[in-house]
């Protein structure tokens, strides 16, 4: 009983912010006046990813000064922090710019690829890995995760600049 109590309130717990960032997501963002257009992850991801570090370094802490155990100190701190970095490093670095004649994606690391439009071959959505993915015609693959503020504005870009039919894919609702 009390295992199905745990789950239904994590369930209680991840319903609600799942909601909030598709919400998100699904927001149409206009372009400002020289056709450049920035999209970021939701604030949400910076802001659990701060809460996971400060998780973590407490109870790492807390449990190094009360037990005086290192290794399982540097084990919290792992479980936490980790994630927690990886929050933060996905809010910080992942970003679209998205330009009238080429689309750029920064990934986790800061690293930049493009698209030019019209080299757009493929769009495909990983429902494992959460992202939209465009396939240009080199086979080189760019990732836009799916909780990027004005997710719908990428779509709609595409369909608006390319020939590719996005109408296939399934997305997200």
């Amino acid at each position: 009983m009390e295992e199905f109590i745990f789950y239904l309130i994590l369930t209680f717990l991840f319903i609600p912010i799942l909601y909030f960032l598709n919400k998100k997501s699904n927001t149409e963002i206009k372009s400002d006046e020289n056709e450049q257009l920035t999209l970021r992850l939701n604030k949400f991801y910076l802001y659990l990813g701060y809460l996971s570090l400060a998780i973590g370094l407490f109870s790492s802490v807390m449990i190094f000064t009360n037990e005086n155990n290192l290794i399982l100190s540097f084990i919290f701190l792992l479980i936490f922090g980790g994630p927690g970095m990886l929050l933060v490093f996905s809010y910080k670095n992942h970003r679209i710019i998205i330009y009238k004649d080429k689309i750029e994606v920064f990934n986790l690391l800061g690293n930049k690829k493009t698209i030019v439009w019209s080299e757009l071959r493929k769009v495909d959505f990983s429902f494992f890995k959460g992202a939209l993915i465009l396939i240009d015609i080199k086979d080189e693959k760019i990732n836009i995760h799916q909780h990027i503020v004005g997710f719908k504005t990428i779509i709609q870009k595409i369909k608006n600049q390319t020939t590719v039919n996005v109408e296939k894919i399934k997305l997200p609702s």
